[in-house]
């Protein structure tokens, strides 16, 4: 994310690894000079294989020595954190409410009907008994 007009126009640019999950950056890069209000432009990608990210970043009024404005781009190399301990933390919240759904349907009474067990069953009726 791109902050051009960061501390008079410096710029500044803040690189999340996730920025779903993330709320403090992973890398954080300022400006060089006043004015130079890098984080104008961003570019990144990262290849199939690579382990890191590259993030180019533009400045178009850095000043060289010697000359006004003739702008600038910053590239880095950021590497990539894997998600895996946010999907093993997302994973068990999934097994603990499973889980608990499960314990709180066996401790619910169950009103369905039965057959009532009362015990030997005797034979009631008309007729001839033995």
């Amino acid at each position: 994310m791109g902050a051009p007009a960061y501390s008079s126009n410096q710029g500044r640019v803040y690189a999340f690894n996730n920025p779903f999950t993330d709320l403090v950056p992973d890398a954080t890069f300022t400006g060089a000079s006043a004015d130079e209000q890098l984080g104008t432009s961003l570019a990144g990608g990262k290849g199939a294989a690579d382990s890191y990210y590259v993030l180019a970043m533009g400045g178009p009024f850095w000043d060289d020595t010697g000359e006004t404005d003739a702008g600038r781009n910053v590239v880095a190399s950021i590497p990539e954190l894997s998600d895996v301990p946010f999907v093993a933390v997302l994973v068990m919240l999934i097994l603990v409410v499973l889980r608990r759904r499960r314990n709180a349907s066996v401790d619910e009474p169950d009103f369905s009907l039965r057959r009532a067990k009362f015990g030997p069953t005797r034979r009631i009726g008309c007729g001839r008994q033995r």
